[in-house]
């Protein structure tokens, strides 16, 4: 079943939106969890659907346009089609502009934008999209309380993304800022979080950078206590 049909079954009524972002959002689940290429298909078709039929300045526009942009980006991991990424950079785009400074969903949908910009540049080596990357990661951190639950993965990608640029630019500057957040993602994560692991292992890898750069000792030591806390924080089956 399509979206149209979806919609000539329930009606064009105030409820439909709601409804066929309910049945993306599963669709996107599933696809998740077994990874059928024909349920990325259907929730990106119901995500783009939605989105085309809610007005401009309705209270979810930013919502589902976020959440397209995710199903975008999730298909374009699996299918390496450009268009997929540009689509979700235009819709991650117009979340963040439909989304007010003050709003609690701002943050999500800079993260999103950060990380979709950040795909395009690993595809095309175009600096902008890093600098552009590395401008939403940061404005997200900075609209996410100290407590969010999302906060020490938010900084994390922010410490990938300034990685980034200092493996092309070789700016030190990138890599101590890169080094900054890795380990305020760290120290944002309680011992049982289930990220703690891959935020200690990221904060391992720019601490080995630096020293690779500069020699120091302390630098080599703290990435092998780090590396050694992610390893004991990983669990035996861990694909990781």
């Amino acid at each position: 079943m399509d979206p149209r049909q979806i919609a000539e079954q329930f009606g064009l009524d105030e409820d439909l939106p709601d409804v066929l972002s309910a049945v993306a959002i599963q669709a996107y689940q599933e696809y998740r969890n077994n990874g059928d290429k024909a349920k990325i298909d259907f929730a990106v078709q119901c995500a783009q659907y939605v989105t085309n039929i809610t007005p401009k300045g309705h209270p979810q526009e930013a919502g589902r346009l976020s959440n397209l942009g995710v199903m975008l980006q999730s298909r374009y991991e699996r299918t390496g089609q450009i268009g997929d990424l540009e689509e979700a950079i235009t819709a991650a785009r117009q979340a963040v502009q439909s989304t007010p400074d003050d709003h609690p969903d701002r943050a999500a949908c800079l993260n999103n934008l950060g990380n979709n910009l950040r795909s395009r540049y690993e595809r095309t080596g175009q600096m902008q999209d890093l600098e552009e990357a590395i401008t939403a990661a940061k404005q997200a951190v900075q609209s996410t309380p100290d407590d969010h639950p999302d906060r020490a993965r938010r900084l994390n990608n922010l410490g990938n993304k300034l990685e980034n640029r200092y493996e092309r630019t070789g700016q030190i500057q990138d890599l101590k800022e890169a080094i900054i957040a890795a380990k305020q993602a760290v120290q944002a994560t309680p011992d049982d979080y289930p990220d703690r692991a891959a935020c200690l292992n990221n904060l391992g890898n720019k601490l080995r950078c630096r020293y690779e750069r500069t020699g120091q000792m302390q630098d080599l030591e703290e990435a092998i206590t780090a590396a050694k806390q992610a390893v004991q924080s990983t669990p035996d089956d861990h694909p990781d």
